[in-house]
Order: C-alpha cells, then sequence, then structure tokens
C-alpha cells in the first residue's frame, strides 16, 4: 500500500503552502517518522507492513515553519488529496 497526497496550491513537494488571495503561507506534511509526506510517487510513504484485514490508519502532522510574515485578514486554505494505492 502507498499513500500519497497531493496539494491543490502547489504540485511540488518541496513548496507547499496554503493562501489567501495572494498572501502565502508556507507548510508542509510529515509522517510520524519525521519524512515529508510528499505528493509525487517516489516521495508515497509505503505502510505494507500496516494493511492488516483491508483496514489501516495512516497519520500525518502538519508544520508550519516560524518566521513567516503572513496579513491577518482571513483564513489561509490548501485542499490535500489523499491517493492510496494497493
Amino acid at each position: 500500500v502507498a499513500v500519497g497526497l497531493t496539494s491543490q496550491n502547489s504540485a511540488d513537494p518541496n513548496d507547499r503552502f496554503m493562501k489567501n488571495g495572494s498572501a502565502r503561507l508556507n507548510y508542509n506534511i510529515y509522517t510520524p517518522g519525521g519524512t515529508v509526506w510528499g505528493n509525487t510517487v517516489s516521495a508515497t510513504q509505503s505502510y505494507n507492513s500496516l494493511l492488516l484485514l483491508g483496514a489501516a490508519n495512516f497519520t500525518g502532522y502538519g508544520k508550519i515553519p516560524a518566521g513567516q510574515y503572513v496579513p491577518s485578514g482571513g483564513p489561509y486554505r490548501d485542499t490535500i488529496t489523499v491517493t492510496v494505492t494497493y
């Protein structure tokens, strides 16, 4: 089983960001082991050992780097699509 993520705002897993108009807030999603959970085939995370009887849980953690200047005035959004290949 491989689980990949695709971001609506950026196809590059090294440039993931949320938007509010033209303002950007960089972030990334990480596996429990601390690896960036990317959105390309080579960056998918394999969970073959976790697949039990057709059911498995996958956990990801969001992290926003400190030191970013972001204007206030509304929500910053991105849509993530999760693809599970088995």
